[in-house]
């Protein structure tokens, strides 16, 4: 079975289903760095692109919150109208468009960027998932400043889904730079 919920009370509710008939679960978002499922014994695939809302943009704050099977070029494009981004590179520009935000920050991909911006860990403020039993949880908020109790968000990044199915995820913003430039040199011998 494969299905695509469009909400996270539908994707909660899917996953109570398989949990209860011991059905061994694959998630799927962009597909741009998973495994295929079918080698993986899932008898029940979840493609999380369905999950593809803003659930608030916070401009003045430099705050979204976003469902996680939003793709990262989608986001990258609502966001540059208010001249602000994502500070992440995670993945080839090839395979950008199909990248899901979910399925970057499960699989903590990043790049070049990292070394002046850090990882997604240092965006992430608050996320929402939903558990192998089906129960929904949530950690960190939708404010930079939070220090209430244990940050889990640090903990499901990168776990490639080991803890849950994220649906939505709360993130800091970065500015827009007023121009960038890429610049490639190929040399005969180091």
């Amino acid at each position: 079975m494969i299905a695509t919920p469009r909400s996270s009370g539908e994707l909660s509710q899917l996953v109570r289903e398989c949990a209860v008939r011991g059905e061994r679960i694959a998630i799927r978002g962009g597909a741009t760095h998973s495994r295929p499922w079918h080698s993986s014994g899932a008898s029940c695939v979840i493609v999380t692109t369905g999950l593809d809302r803003v659930v608030d943009h916070q401009p003045e704050n430099l705050v979204i919150e976003v469902e996680a099977g939003i793709r990262f070029a989608v986001l990258q494009r609502t966001l540059a109208e208010y001249r602000q981004r994502v500070p992440l590179d995670p993945s080839p520009a090839s395979k950008e468009d199909d990248a899901t935000l979910g399925g970057i920050l499960s699989a903590n991909r990043f790049g070049p960027r990292r070394l002046r911006f850090g990882t997604a860990r240092d965006w992430v403020i608050g996320t929402w998932l939903v558990r192998a039993d089906g129960a929904e949880v949530h950690s960190g908020g939708k404010v930079v400043k939070n220090v209430q109790g244990y940050d889990l968000s640090k903990l499901y990044l990168g776990a490639r889904g080991a803890f849950g199915v994220l649906t939505r995820v709360a993130l800091k913003l970065d500015t827009q730079p007023e121009a960038q430039r890429w610049i490639q040199a190929r040399f005969a011998s180091y």
